[in-house]
């Protein structure tokens, strides 16, 4: 039995497609901007840093479907939507924050109220992309509720508009 006609080439392509990640296999539409996400109302506290370096005390927190890092917010960053799924014992998730400096990508896994997060921070310039690779470990903060994510994005834009911390360069 033959493949129907033009079935191989379009296999191939389906296959150099997801080979070199033209494609993401799960993006958000702009339908998912609000909602509930399984790690809704929860708060990490712990240390976002560089490879080597000391770092510095952050709050990784969710609600409405988005979720947000304390540093990242006074820098302007506004909460992005996040995305799980169960995996053996605990939670993964990964999520994207915007702004005026960048993007920050977040993938991380959630397993018995730690979190072991790696974050790529990416700001495109006019040739050139920088990069800088991070790292956020905490606990959870059974105290603690996260504020709506509506409340943040709002305390976001209004950082802007005054001088930021050094950090956030």
């Amino acid at each position: 039995m033959r493949p129907a006609k033009g079935f191989v080439p379009h296999l191939v392509l389906y296959c150099f497609v997801l080979l070199f990640g033209i494609v993401p296999i799960k993006s958000f539409g702009s339908d998912e901007v609000s909602g509930s996400g399984k790690l809704d109302g929860m708060i990490f506290s712990g240390k976002i840093s560089q490879s080597g370096q000391s770092g510095f005390d952050d709050k990784l927190s969710f609600s409405d479907g988005r979720f947000w890092s304390e540093i990242c917010v006074r820098c302007g960053f506004k909460p992005g939507k996040y995305w799980t799924r169960s995996v053996d014992g605990g939670t993964h998730f990964i999520g994207e924050m915007h702004g005026d400096y960048g993007t920050f990508k977040y993938e991380g896994l959630i397993v018995q109220g730690e979190a072991n997060v790696s974050v790529i921070w990416q700001k495109s310039r006019w040739y050139w992309t920088s990069s800088r690779a991070l790292s956020f470990e905490g606990r959870l903060a059974p105290d603690m509720s996260p504020p709506s994510a509506l409340q943040v994005e709002q305390f976001a834009i209004e950082a802007l508009k005054r001088e930021l911390p050094e950090h956030c360069w």
